[in-house]
């Protein structure tokens, strides 16, 4: 009796499997026209663009992995698009470059260079647009070679990309968002690579000129401003440079307030600077305007975390204060919001000067 149980299980089983294995076989024939019908461009070209809405959704939710299976569905249509159907072309570069910047916040970095040397090689008219997009691929190319240690081919990138941005950087509308986070990305790039390989003061040129260009364009509200300011201030800190430092972390925080958008770690290499050269007044003083700021411009998570690193800073200052009994009550007050783990990673995460 309990064979015969098993044995129609198994049966149901496998006529599901074989059932799914159908549906699959007819649904890819209809695509693919082996059966009655195809679809005809119109249509496939229908499904695109919905699934191109999906995407964008997905980018804004910064979700890469379904970014990738939606972009994966959108090439497999576009495939059965007719090949001198120009949008086609079109499809495949953006679909292509897409997948690549999908695959490099992946760290699927050989995934990126296949989809995003792709996307280059397709030829399109050569608008300011798609030039623009040509730019933004030579600079992801350039990073992933980068992570994967291929400085031959950076270095190739890197300097196509640089042709682009003199163009840019020549341009009646240089001040313009598109071209200033273009520029913005290209420096930071170009600075980090100078950066490990020890060449400090080239590193801190790049992002100076940048800077120069922001404030040129009047551009203080941009959010790459400031971290243009700290990205800076990050180079004086390991210069060991701590007047140039302290002056562009506090510049950083004030424009972050000022934009009502608040991120621990300018803040976190300020109270270093603050606690090593013993300016504990200082260091309080900052700590008890960005709490009083923090909760009127952050998101209630955000808010939480970031008050957490505040109140353990501040436990930090007391410390080296030698005031025992307020150190232990900040600490308190931040580990009943974060972890102490968490937090003291994060503290040390910046280097003693």
């Amino acid at each position: 009796m309990y064979v015969i149980l098993y044995l129609q299980i198994f049966k149901e089983d496998a006529m599901k499997k074989f059932l799914l294995f159908l549906f699959t076989a007819l649904s890819f024939c209809f695509m693919t026209g082996c059966g009655e019908r195809k679809m005809s461009d119109e249509e496939i070209q229908r499904k695109v663009d919905a699934l191109h809405e999906k995407v964008v959704e997905a980018e804004k939710k910064r979700d890469f992995s379904q970014v990738a299976t939606i972009i994966t569905e959108v090439l497999t249509y576009c495939a059965l698009l007719e090949e001198n159907n120009s949008y086609k072309k079109h499809v495949v570069f953006s679909a292509s470059q897409r997948m690549g910047i999908a695959k490099y916040y992946l760290e699927d970095y050989k995934d990126a260079i296949v989809y995003l040397e792709t996307a280059l090689a397709v030829k399109l008219e050569e608008t300011e647009s798609i030039l623009n997009q040509r730019l933004d691929m030579q600079i992801g190319l350039a990073n992933a070679y980068e992570q994967l240690g291929d400085e031959q081919k950076r270095d190739y990138y890197l300097n196509l990309a640089e042709k682009r941005v003199r163009e840019l950087e020549n341009s009646d509308d240089k001040g313009e968002a598109y071209i200033l986070e273009r520029l913005y990305f290209f420096y930071f790039a170009k600075s980090k690579i100078l950066q490990k390989e020890k060449r400090l003061d080239d590193a801190l040129k790049n992002l100076l000129k940048l800077k120069a260009v922001f404030e040129e364009a009047k551009a203080f509200d941009d959010i790459l401003y400031p971290l243009t300011l700290f990205h800076i201030g990050k180079i004086y800190y390991k210069l060991h440079i701590k007047s140039e430092a302290r002056l562009f972390f506090e510049q950083t925080l004030d424009n972050l307030i000022e934009q009502r958008k608040i991120t621990a770690m300018p803040y976190i290499y300020l109270i270093h600077i603050y606690i090593s050269g013993h300016l504990f007044d200082k260091a309080l003083l900052c700590s008890e305007k960005l709490l009083n700021s923090i909760e009127l411009i952050s998101m209630p998570q955000e808010a939480k975390k970031n008050k957490a690193v505040i109140l353990f800073c501040m436990g930090k200052i007391y410390i080296a204060k030698k005031q025992s009994r307020e150190a232990e009550e900040y600490l308190r007050q931040a580990k009943e919001l974060v972890p102490v783990p968490v937090l003291d990673q994060l503290y040390c995460s910046v280097p003693e000067i």
